[in-house]
């Protein structure tokens, strides 16, 4: 809509002040040239491993983004407890999506000690709220046994919503096995671990 493109434009013209004249169509595009006027999934990168998913939206909160997301991820290891330092957010509308891509960039007052610096990008696996929800529905993600902060979890008007039933039965998460430790002295393996 013309509106959406008057965002961008503005958007595109704030960043491009800010990146010393980066085309448009990389600005727009997270750098990969496949931005479309009808995305709202963000993926943010580098965030602290320490992270739970609900410090992330209280974090959101705090910014002033508490009525613009539906949905947050941020995938953890079940072996260390802690995330993988990324997360996906989807915006409830593009324009809330461009704001939220120019206020995160570069974003690095973290509720925890912590030099990283977020990177903000469009979302290339996952587009849109339900693209998500049909993803993980009946994933065993959502298994009963999976702690909450490792599920994905949507959000109306900041208020969290149960995230929709699966259509099939949820089979339990397969653990992977961490690797045994094998030292060897020269060459021969020990029990040293």
């Amino acid at each position: 809509t013309a509106s959406q493109r008057s965002s961008l434009s503005e958007w595109v013209s704030d960043e491009s002040a800010e990146t010393g004249g980066e085309s448009a169509d990389v600005i727009a595009a997270g750098g990969n040239g496949d931005w479309s006027m009808s995305q709202t999934t963000v993926m943010m990168r580098n965030i602290p491993v320490e992270y739970s998913r609900s410090m992330l939206v209280e974090l959101l909160n705090r910014e002033g983004y508490s009525t613009t997301y539906d949905l947050v991820y941020l995938p953890m290891n079940f072996g260390s407890m802690q995330g993988f330092g990324y997360a996906f957010i989807n915006l409830v509308s593009v324009e809330a999506a461009l704001a939220f891509r120019a206020h995160f960039e570069a974003f690095s007052d973290w509720q925890v000690g912590s030099d990283k610096t977020c990177e903000v990008s469009w979302s290339n696996v996952l587009q849109g709220r339900q693209a998500h929800i049909e993803r993980y529905r009946n994933s065993p993600l959502m298994h009963p046994s999976v702690p909450d902060e490792f599920k994905p979890a949507c959000y109306a008007s900041g208020r969290r919503v149960p995230f929709p039933a699966p259509t099939q039965r949820i089979k339990a998460p397969r653990h992977r096995k961490e690797p045994k430790c094998m030292l060897t002295i020269q060459g021969a393996p020990t029990e040293d671990c």
